[in-house]
C-alpha cells in the first residue's frame, strides 16, 4: 500500500536515499545495511533499492491483510453506501454555447468511503468531432484523468468506461468532470430526473455524504480550484453513474505512523528471508547463513509483538462503514 510504504526510509553510504515520514529507516535494524543487502540481491531486482522497496510493499500488504482479518466482523468492506446516476436528458434539448459545463462531485464526512465512477455518458449537440473530458481534483488543482469521445453524433448518447476510483483522504473528495478547452457545443441535461422538465430545483443533489451539482466556467479560464467554477442549472450533456463504497484501505492508511514499527520489523524479516534462500555464492549468503536465519527469526518475533500490541489498542471508529459488534457474555447454569 502506497500510504504505508513512505513510513520506512532508506539510508545509503552517502546519505539518505529515501526519506521516511515516520523517521524510521531500514538501516535502523541491527545488522542491515545497503552494502549487505547488495550481496543479497539477485537477478530479479535491478538494484538494492528496488529489493528494499519490494519488501516494504510486501510487508505493507501483509499488515493490511492482518488488520482486515482482525476487523472483518465490524468492517462493512465493499458495502455500497450510495449508488445512482446523475445527469438526465430533458425532452427539449437546449444548445449551450457560452460556457463549458460539467458535473461536480463532493464526498464529505466520510473518511472510509471510496468514490467509484464506472461510466460516463455524453450526449452531443454536434456531429463528427472528438470531445475530450478531464477529471479534476479541485482540492489539489490537478488533472487526474482524461477520456475521449471519438466522432460524436448529434443527439446520440455515447458511453465511456471510465473505471475511475478515488479514496476519501482526510474525509473529503472534490472533483469535477469538465470538457477541455476548445471542446464544441454541449446540450442541456439535469442533475436529477425531472421527467423531461428542466427546473432549477434539480440543480444539485445533496445527501449526508455527498454533494453533486452541475457546474460551468468560462471557456478561456483554466481550472485550478473550486473557485473557477460556478453552479449551473444543468450538466452539459453528461450523465454519470457513481457509487460510494466502504474501503478498508482508508482505515489502514488513517493509522499512519502507528503501524511504522511493525512495518519496519516485517520488512527486515522479509529481507533476511530473501538472504536465507538466496542462490548467490558470497560470504553474506554462505558464511552468514546462520546469522541470516537468526536475524529473520528475531525480526519476525518483534513484528508479531508490536503488531499484537497495536491490535489490542485499536478500536473500530464510529462510522457508517463500521458496525457495532459488542461482546455479549452468556451465563450457563448447570443443573
Amino acid at each position: 500500500m502506497d500510504c504505508l510504504s513512505n513510513l520506512i526510509g532508506i539510508k545509503g553510504e552517502c546519505g539518505i536515499i529515501k526519506t521516511s515520514s515516520a523517521s524510521l529507516y531500514i538501516n535502523d535494524l541491527s545488522g542491515i545495511t545497503t552494502r549487505i543487502l547488495d550481496k543479497v540481491k539477485d537477478e530479479d531486482y535491478f538494484s538494492t533499492i528496488e529489493l528494499i522497496e519490494s519488501k516494504i510493499q510486501m510487508a505493507s500488504g501483509i499488515i493490511a491483510s492482518t488488520m482486515n482479518a482482525q476487523f472483518q466482523p465490524s468492517l462493512r468492506q465493499n458495502s455500497i453506501i450510495a449508488s445512482d446516476r446523475v445527469g438526465f436528458y430533458t425532452g427539449s434539448l437546449r444548445v449551450l454555447t457560452n460556457m463549458r459545463r460539467g458535473i461536480r462531485i463532493k464526498v464529505q464526512n466520510a473518511p472510509y468511503i471510496q468514490l467509484s465512477l464506472p461510466e460516463v455518458t455524453f450526449l452531443a449537440g454536434f456531429d463528427g468531432t472528438d470531445v475530450v473530458f478531464d477529471v479534476w481534483d479541485l482540492t489539489l488543482g490537478i488533472k487526474l484523468k482524461s477520456f475521449t469521445y471519438a466522432e460524436v453524433t448529434v443527439d446520440t448518447p455515447i458511453v465511456a468506461n471510465l473505471n475511475f476510483i478515488m479514496d476519501s483522504k482526510s474525509s473529503y473528495i472534490d472533483i469535477a468532470i469538465i470538457p477541455e478547452l476548445g471542446s464544441p457545443i454541449q446540450v442541456n441535461s439535469t442533475v436529477q430526473n425531472t421527467n423531461g422538465k428542466h427546473v432549477c430545483g434539480s440543480c444539485a443533489r445533496t445527501t449526508q455524504y455527498s454533494y453533486i451539482a452541475g457546474v460551468m466556467f468560462n471557456p478561456t479560464d483554466p481550472i485550478n480550484s473550486s473557485t473557477a467554477l460556478t453552479n449551473s442549472n444543468g450538466t452539459g450533456g453528461l450523465s454519470v453513474v457513481y457509487s460510494l463504497n466502504c474501503s478498508s484501505k482508508n482505515f489502514v492508511c488513517s493509522l499512519g505512523g502507528a503501524v511504522a514499527m511493525p512495518l519496519l520489523y516485517k520488512t527486515g524479516s522479509l529481507l533476511m528471508e530473501e538472504a536465507t534462500y538466496s542462490r548467490r555464492l558470497n560470504s553474506v549468503i554462505t558464511v552468514g547463513a546462520n546469522l541470516n536465519q537468526a536475524m529473520q527469526t528475531h525480526f519476525e518475533g518483534e513484528f508479531s509483538a508490536t503488531m499484537s500490541s497495536l491490535m489490542q489498542n485499536i478500536k473500530p471508529p464510529q462510522d457508517v462503514c463500521f458496525t457495532c459488534t459488542p461482546k455479549v457474555g452468556k451465563q450457563v447454569q448447570i443443573p
